[in-house]
């Protein structure tokens, strides 16, 4: 019929894809960040600015192009490809898009961690007992196992990264 219809503007902002990822420092991550917008009555809403932000400082990343992407016919908007900075950490990639609220998506950078420190060895009958501290960084990630290697046969023990000790 006839008459005169109006469109809603954008009120909910929503993350879709590329939160909870992780990231070596200086590699971009695997998937780009995602959101849908929708108006009050969950209507996409399309041709949407949505504006994606690293942080300015710290534990970051960097955009492959623009930071403002219009959502499409289904109220979709992809980011560009992001790499992580060299900074490890845990931050948060915001989204934005006027009326709504912002949204975020929380990414780690990681780095290789430290060597284990305070490494001492005592010999037995055909085996030694080998004890560790662990290291005091863990490249914001966590420490899943240690590789001891046996220097005069190139054996090798793999240890579950909560242990501090092998024999």
């Amino acid at each position: 019929g006839s008459g005169t219809y109006s469109i809603a503007g954008a009120a909910q902002l929503a993350a879709t894809a590329g939160g909870g990822q992780t990231a070596r420092v200086g590699t971009s991550y695997a998937t780009p960040f995602s959101v849908v917008v929708k108006d009050a009555f969950g209507n996409p809403v399309p041709n949407a600015s949505v504006t994606f932000a690293a942080p300015s400082s710290g534990a970051s990343g960097t955009f492959a192009g623009s930071t403002t992407v219009n959502t499409d016919a289904a109220g979709a908007a992809t980011s560009p490809a992001f790499t992580a900075n060299a900074t490890s950490g845990t931050y948060a990639v915001t989204a934005s898009v006027g009326g709504a609220p912002n949204t975020s998506f929380q990414v780690t950078n990681y780095t290789t961690p430290g060597a284990p420190t305070t490494v001492t060895a005592s010999g037995g009958n055909l085996s030694a007992t080998v004890h560790w501290v662990a290291p005091s960084s863990d490249g914001s990630s966590a420490i899943t196992g240690y590789v001891i290697t046996v220097v005069s046969t190139g054996a090798q023990v793999t240890v579950a990264g909560s242990l501090d000790h092998a024999t």
